[in-house]
């Protein structure tokens, strides 16, 4: 059970952080098209504010 639970940590991780990098290039393309933020990149940046913080909260509980 408790190898299980590690494994479901780190997969949640691993997906917090690539959905991160996910926006994160989705937001440079956003930037790079108009040379300056939207309401998209608003949306996009709030978006990875939550994410930031799941992780946060994900890294304190696996230690």
């Amino acid at each position: 059970m408790l190898t299980t639970d590690f494994d479901v940590k780190v997969k949640l991780i691993i997906l917090t952080a690539v959905g991160l990098l996910a926006l994160a290039g989705v937001l440079g393309y956003i930037y790079h098209l108009n040379h300056q933020l939207s309401r998209r990149a608003i949306g996009i940046g709030a978006v990875m504010l939550v994410l930031l913080f799941i992780l946060i909260s994900l890294l304190m509980i696996h230690q």
